[in-house]
């Protein structure tokens, strides 16, 4: 990640641009790691964090052992607002929760609504160089409200192959972890 401190007027146009990707010319190249995922599983995985992140992994399953560390390498500042943001998450998106909703739209002819949570959903929360712990509280929360029974949290590593521990420490005050799915 480049880094740019005060940069002139004239610059921020450049600097703020987003690369242009074919996304016509990317396609190949998606369906083969999704066809080799589907093939190799996890060893295609951790070949393509190598290949795409540059990071080398053992597994793709977090080891609780750097879940139970990440607590201790979190400063108590940053649990606290990640404790008040799950608080707020929570009651925002719970406002949202209603029962079965029945409206008669014509005499004798009722439609109605009901929500209901799908059975796993999968997050995906930016990591690497830029992590987004606060991605995992947006999109974790309302699932879990929704109903969802497994939410499968994805990251990228970061510099030295392992998963942040912000992101460790606020999944693992809201997600459930388990070896494997």
């Amino acid at each position: 990640m480049k880094r740019y401190d005060n940069p002139k007027k004239g610059t921020w146009v450049e600097l703020t641009k987003r690369p242009d990707i074919d996304a016509e010319e990317l396609m190949p190249l998606v369906k083969e790691v999704f066809e080799q995922v589907e093939k190799q599983g996890d060893s295609a995985l951790i070949k393509y964090t190598r290949l795409f992140d540059h990071k080398e992994i053992r597994d793709v399953i977090v080891d609780p052992k750097d879940i139970a560390e990440a607590d201790q390498n979190v400063s108590n500042e940053l649990k606290k607002a990640i404790d008040t943001a799950i608080t707020n998450i929570k009651r925002f998106h719970a406002s949202q929760l209603t029962g079965s909703i029945v409206i008669e739209t014509t005499a004798g002819l009722e439609c109605w609504r009901v929500q209901r949570g799908i059975e796993k959903v999968g997050i995906y929360v930016p990591g690497g160089e830029a992590p987004l712990f606060s991605t995992v509280l947006m999109l974790a929360i309302p699932a879990k409200l929704a109903g969802c029974k497994e939410v499968i949290l994805c990251t990228p590593p970061n510099e030295i192959g392992t998963v942040d521990n912000a992101i460790l420490y606020a999944a693992h005050k809201y997600c459930r972890f388990s070896k494997k799915v």
